[in-house]
C-alpha cells in the first residue's frame, strides 16, 4: 500500500495535467473561432450605428458635411484595420477610408468588393467565405437604400 504523500503527489500530477490539457484544447480549439465572433459581432454592431446614424441625415451624398460621423468612422476603421468605402444608389462613393497608408484595395480583393457593393446596392445578400469556419456577409458593411 502506498503511503499518503505518494497519493497526494499522483492526485496532484493527474490534476496538473488535466488542467494542462484543458488549457490547450481551448487555446487551440476554441481561441481563434471565439475571438473572430467577438470581432464580427464588433464589427457589425458599429457598422449598424453609423447605418442608424447615416440614415438621420437628410442626404447621404452629404456624408462628408457630419464631421462626427465621419470622426465616428475614422475611429473605427483606425481602431479594427478597416478600409471602409460608402457607395449611395447613384454609384458615388461618399467616403472611403483606410487604415493602411494607402486606400488601394488589394488586388485580390477588388473582385469581392465590387460585387458586394453591387450586390448592396440592388438591396441582395453576398457573401463570401473567408476560412472555412467563418462566413461574412460584407452586404451587412454597406450602406444601401439611402
Amino acid at each position: 500500500m502506498k503511503s499518503i504523500r505518494v497519493k497526494l503527489w499522483l492526485g496532484m500530477m493527474v490534476l496538473v495535467g488535466i488542467i494542462i490539457l484543458l488549457l490547450w484544447l481551448f487555446q487551440i480549439v476554441f481561441l481563434e473561432k471565439f475571438y473572430s465572433v467577438l470581432e464580427i459581432n464588433e464589427i457589425t454592431t458599429n457598422a449598424n450605428k453609423i447605418i442608424k446614424e447615416i440614415e438621420t441625415l437628410e442626404d447621404a451624398d452629404k456624408i462628408n458635411t457630419s464631421t462626427q460621423l465621419i470622426k465616428q468612422i475614422d475611429d473605427i476603421v483606425y481602431e479594427k484595420q478597416l478600409t471602409v468605402e460608402i457607395i449611395v444608389e447613384s454609384y458615388n462613393t461618399v467616403y472611403q477610408g483606410s487604415s493602411a497608408n494607402n486606400n488601394a484595395i488589394p488586388g485580390s480583393m477588388k473582385e469581392v468588393v465590387t460585387k458586394a457593393a453591387e450586390n448592396a446596392l440592388m438591396g441582395t445578400n453576398f457573401k463570401q467565405e473567408v476560412t472555412p469556419e467563418i462566413r461574412i456577409s460584407i452586404y451587412d458593411y454597406w450602406v444601401t437604400n439611402l
